[in-house]
């Protein structure tokens, strides 16, 4: 499953579909704002933000898991976990349900508050 249908399944779904105010990387939609740590010029964009009246969603899409990545990705992950438990929401980590043991070791490991979402292939 490609990153962009993983994006339409969680943009979708009924919990998104609720938002007042949907923001994605996918065509149609206002793209997210970028975050990023303080100080710093990289940063990332969230590949979808869920807007409600009390709180904000933010959802990580990985389709895979490339240990080269790593590093950047576990700070990726820290930063959206910590915007959206600032704006009290939460932070929802969408990946294959393959690979779902995977990733959920490394979020537990690096103690990222994270809710892991995984998608069935088709």
């Amino acid at each position: 499953m490609t990153k962009d249908q993983m994006m339409k399944r969680v943009v979708s779904s009924s919990s998104v579909k609720k938002a007042g105010d949907i923001r994605s990387e996918l065509k149609g939609y206002p793209k997210p704002r970028k975050l990023s740590y303080k100080g710093n010029q990289k940063g990332f964009y969230p590949d979808v933000v869920a807007e409600f009246d009390a709180k904000t969603d933010v959802y990580c899409v990985e389709p895979k898991l490339r240990k080269s990545d790593l590093p950047e990705v576990i700070g990726k992950w820290i930063l959206f976990s910590m915007e959206a438990r600032k704006r009290k929401g939460d932070f929802y980590l969408v990946v294959p349900e393959k690979s779902r043991d995977e990733f959920d070791e490394i979020v537990t490991s690096k103690m990222i508050r994270a809710e892991i979402l995984p998608l069935k292939a088709g």
